[in-house]
């Protein structure tokens, strides 16, 4: 069996680069018998280290067939990972649904602008401060004055669901938190908590989504 010495190899491709010289280990494995040809055995060496690989066949007799196979680090670019990040209206609104959500239990309380207790118009107020939005309207009339009509299929967290309760104008708020849920602070006696459109205590008295950013 004829020897075979394996040198370090510089691959001819560098990609603008200089090139990468490997230092390669060296694996024989038998592979194939051959008799019709009057040879004993093929062998496979193969030679890789941890920049790539290259294999090489070859019979007793010293005949070596060659096939190279070489990923080199330097002549790929190693892939991007591409991060979204929100918008800082997409963020401002996140931060407005985590506010109310927070509040949930808090306790009603008429005037109240606290988390010690809030009404449906305060809720709001309280909630859009935390997030910067400063001198809204103080009253669920005035927020509905103010904001800019939507349609329910366009809604958005953060935007504002407007109630009439007892048959005189719109006098609920709530913030939509997505899902057809909305939080408010409903009414004495009772703690901040989601409602839902799909209840159709709450579909029927919808008077319109209205938006403030």
């Amino acid at each position: 069996m004829q020897s075979v010495r394996i040198s370090p190899v510089t691959h001819p491709e560098t990609c603008g680069r200089r090139p990468h010289r490997f230092s390669f280990s060296r694996l024989r494995e038998k592979v194939a018998e051959r008799p019709d040809e009057g040879e004993t055995a093929w062998f496979m060496d193969t030679i890789r280290d941890n920049k790539g690989w290259a294999v090489s066949l070859r019979s007793h007799y010293g005949a070596l067939f060659c096939v190279t196979l070489l990923m080199l680090a330097g002549c790929s670019t190693p892939p991007r990972l591409s991060q979204s990040y929100p918008s800082p209206e997409a963020q401002q609104r996140a931060d407005i649904v985590s506010v109310a959500q927070q509040m949930i239990g808090a306790p009603y309380r008429p005037g109240g602008t606290t988390p010690r207790g809030f009404d449906c118009s305060g809720l709001v107020l309280y909630t859009y401060q935390q997030v910067g939005i400063q001198n809204l309207p103080r009253t669920t009339a005035g927020l509905f004055r103010q904001t800019q009509p939507v349609t329910l299929d366009d809604l958005l967290p953060g935007d504002l669901l407007f109630f009439e309760i007892n048959g005189r104008g719109v006098s609920h708020v709530g913030i939509y938190q997505g899902g057809s849920e909305f939080i408010h602070a409903p009414v004495s006696g009772k703690q901040v908590s989601v409602g839902t459109l799909d209840n159709g205590y709450w579909s029927r008295r919808l008077v319109r989504a209205g938006r403030l950013l």
